[in-house]
């Protein structure tokens, strides 16, 4: 058999979907959180549905979020809290002031997902990228069943130990 028809067979094969399910949740999650924002904006908010201040298609979040401390360096750890319905799934990334995010090469950390327990609450954390610029980063947490995003913001001191 040839090279080429081996190629095809294999790609005959049966994928296994289990093993690809959480990158598939995070592209969604992607796709809301930077797409349908930007077409909102195309369209200058003018939907009938959706949150009329800011523009966005997505109504008033069912979901609230707090991070434990306002002010870090890069290697600190930072704890998000999310509150909202038992069982709701979400996912969170940490975009940086440089535009960084969790699809990004030399990503600092902050993009995860997880379900909110019986009490309707999650809490993540994760170690900041020493690399990490100072500036704000905002972290994005959406639930895509339930069409929710909200947002909290958080600083990085500069290398003087000031957060501005």
């Amino acid at each position: 058999m040839s090279d080429w028809a081996e190629a095809l067979d294999d790609a005959a094969e049966p994928v296994d979907m289990r093993r690809r399910a959480p990158i598939v949740w995070i592209a969604l999650a992607v796709g809301i959180v930077l797409i349908v924002p930007a077409i909102a904006l195309l369209w200058g908010g003018s939907s009938s549905s959706g949150d009329e201040e800011t523009g966005t298609p997505f109504a008033d979040s069912s979901l609230e979020v707090a991070v434990s401390r306002q002010c870090l360096a890069p290697g600190d750890e930072q704890t998000l809290e999310v509150n909202g319905e038992p069982g709701m799934r979400i996912l969170y990334q940490a975009v940086y002031a440089d535009g960084k995010h969790g699809f990004t090469t030399d990503y600092y950390g902050g993009n995860d997902r997880g379900e909110l327990d019986a009490s309707g609450q999650f809490e993540g954390s994760w170690r900041i990228g020493e690399a990490a610029p100072a500036g704000p980063v905002t972290v994005q947490v959406v639930s895509p069943s339930e069409g929710s995003l909200a947002t909290v913001e958080f600083r990085l001191a500069t290398k003087k130990g000031e957060c501005q």
